[in-house]
């Protein structure tokens, strides 16, 4: 569970500061809108990138009859414009030559790229934040209003299921049958990323739910802080 604590805050962080992006970004291009003319453009010709696509060279004349030039910053493939196609541009007043296509991806690409790229990584964040605090809270719930049963150790094995910078983490196993009606269960230990195999007892303290022993928590606090890390 360590391993989502962890999750929750890089893949949170790295959100904002991806949406902090797209913030900037979008801030940016509305104060060039702010400040901005319109005017109507022409595609003169195309400048082809190998693995990008084209981008459209556009020229058009400034409400003072200054003709200016300029190359598109986005470059699309198959070409989103055509050689001698008219478009409508954007450009600031005070330098004519800082000029865009009107378009939405010719202005907002930038924004929309971190904006949905950091959604997804903060909306990441905030999921792996709530099975932390589910887990929590179940465990908060075990620990005040559970039974402490003991279990017998089985065996320690490996997680397989996860994996952090090549390591699977350890897992305690451990079994009980219940005196009430002879069921039988399989505890098994939150992750552990050292082997805890020498501080194991022959029982293993655990917390159930009364009513439904499927839930449970295993009790560590028999391994050296140094292994439950």
């Amino acid at each position: 569970m360590k391993v989502f604590n962890i999750l929750k805050y890089v893949f949170g962080g790295v959100g904002l500061v991806l949406l902090g992006l797209a913030f900037f970004f979008w801030n940016q291009t509305e104060n060039f809108l702010r400040r901005s003319a319109r005017a109507q453009g022409k595609v003169i010709r195309l400048v082809r990138r190998h693995s990008r696509g084209a981008k459209p060279v556009v020229s058009f004349k400034t409400k003072k009859g200054q003709t200016i030039v300029f190359t598109s910053r986005v470059a699309s493939r198959p070409p989103a414009y055509r050689k001698g196609e008219v478009v409508r541009v954007v450009y600031d007043r005070s330098n004519p030559r800082n000029a865009r296509i009107y378009g939405y991806f010719e202005l907002y690409l930038l924004p929309t790229i971190f904006g949905g790229i950091g959604s997804v990584f903060f909306v990441m964040g905030g999921l792996f934040g709530f099975v932390t605090f589910r887990k929590r809270r179940r465990d908060l719930f075990l620990r005040q209003h559970g039974q402490q049963v003991y279990a017998t150790f089985v065996e320690v094995r490996l997680n397989r299921h996860v994996r952090v910078n090549n390591r699977h983490p350890f897992q305690i196993v451990g079994e009980w049958v219940n005196p009430m009606n002879g069921e039988t269960y399989i505890f098994v230990s939150d992750n552990i990323w050292e082997d805890p195999s020498r501080f194991i007892p022959d029982e293993l303290p655990v917390w159930i739910d009364p009513k439904n022993p499927k839930l449970h928590l295993m009790d560590l606090r028999f391994l050296p802080s140094i292994v439950k890390r």
